[in-house]
C-alpha cells in the first residue's frame, strides 16, 4: 500500500477549509467528497459491477497519480464504508460495497445531521 502522510486525521483533511464557520465548512467539505465520489465512481468501480468495494478503495489508495486531497476523499470513503452500508444497504449489494444510490442516500443523511 502506498504511504500516506503520517497524520492520524488524514481522511478528514478535506474538511478543513479557510472559513471559521464550522457548519458551512462541514457542508462544503461534505459536498466536495460527494462530488469526488460521483465524478470518479466509475474509475473507483474497477470491476464495473455498479458498486465501489473495499478492495477497490484500497487499490485507489495505492494509485500514485492521486493527490493527497483525492486520497483523503478515498480514505474517508474507506473508513466509512461499513457505516454507509449499515445506514443505506441496498438489496443485492456486495457485503463490502456501495452503489451510487447508497452514496446519495448516505450524503443526504449526513447533510441532514450537519
Amino acid at each position: 500500500m502506498a504511504l500516506l502522510p503520517n497524520d492520524k486525521n488524514f481522511d478528514r483533511r478535506w474538511m478543513h477549509e479557510s472559513t471559521t464557520e464550522v457548519n458551512i465548512t462541514n457542508i462544503r467539505s461534505l459536498q466536495a467528497v460527494k462530488d469526488y465520489a460521483y465524478t470518479y465512481f466509475d474509475q473507483l468501480d474497477r470491476d464495473g459491477n455498479g458498486f465501489i468495494e473495499l478492495h477497490e478503495l484500497e487499490d485507489a489508495l495505492e494509485n500514485d497519480a492521486l493527490g493527497n486531497r483525492e486520497k483523503s476523499f478515498v480514505l474517508f470513503l474507506l473508513n466509512n464504508l461499513q457505516q454507509i452500508e449499515e445506514m443505506v444497504h441496498e438489496e443485492g449489494a456486495p457485503s463490502n460495497g456501495v452503489s451510487r444510490q447508497d452514496l446519495e442516500s448516505y450524503f443526504r443523511l449526513l447533510a441532514d445531521i450537519i
